[in-house]
């Protein structure tokens, strides 16, 4: 049996990785959840802007992590992080949560 030629794929893996690993209360994870549900479209651009993409977050039960990936497709990190911080609907969200 001949082996078939494997496809030229496409590089999907552009731009830098970024791994977050934050501890959530127990007693935090039920608000939590329901205030990620339905994340602000303003929030989604705002990443946009800052050049974030493919954003998720993962529960990790056993020890109460959140553990959030994203990739950035950016040239200035520290700069584009310090525009996510000034944003003003950024700045609303990050008081819900």
């Amino acid at each position: 049996m001949s082996e078939l030629p494997m496809p030229e794929l496409p590089r999907t893996n552009e731009g830098k990785r970024i791994c977050q690993i934050i501890r959530v209360k127990p007693e935090a994870l039920k608000e939590y959840k329901e205030v990620h549900s339905a994340v602000w479209p303003e929030i989604l651009a705002a990443l946009r802007r800052a050049h974030v993409v493919d954003y998720s977050i993962h529960y990790f039960e056993p020890h109460s992590l959140l553990i959030a990936h994203m990739r950035y497709i950016g040239q200035d990190f520290e700069g584009d992080m310090a525009k996510i911080a000034e944003d003003e609907n950024t700045k609303r969200w990050w008081k819900v949560i």
